[in-house]
């Protein structure tokens, strides 16, 4: 994770692994242009914190309030509205 201008950014590793998504979905995503400019802009990082980019682990960093709201379409179930008791009764 990078915090980078009070946003956190999570390399599509960590971001399969804490908002449990696919990694080929994250990938799929980030090439597909879903997440379109809530991925972090390695050159400006790199500049403002003086840092050499190819030192970082991933190529792409992706902003965390994008991806807790994939997550959460991603994960939703409609069934876990029902209550299980209401409907045996």
């Amino acid at each position: 994770m990078l915090l980078f201008r009070n946003q956190k950014y999570y390399n599509p590793l960590e971001a399969s692994k804490k908002f449990i998504i696919p990694l080929p979905t994250v990938y799929y995503w980030i090439h597909s242009g879903a997440f379109k400019d809530k991925i972090l802009d390695l050159k400006k990082f790199g500049e403002e914190k003086e840092i050499d980019v190819k030192e970082l682990r991933a190529e792409f960093y992706i902003e965390e309030k994008i991806l807790k709201e994939k997550a959460q379409f991603l994960n939703y179930s409609p069934v876990e509205l029902y209550n299980k008791k209401s409907r045996r009764g």
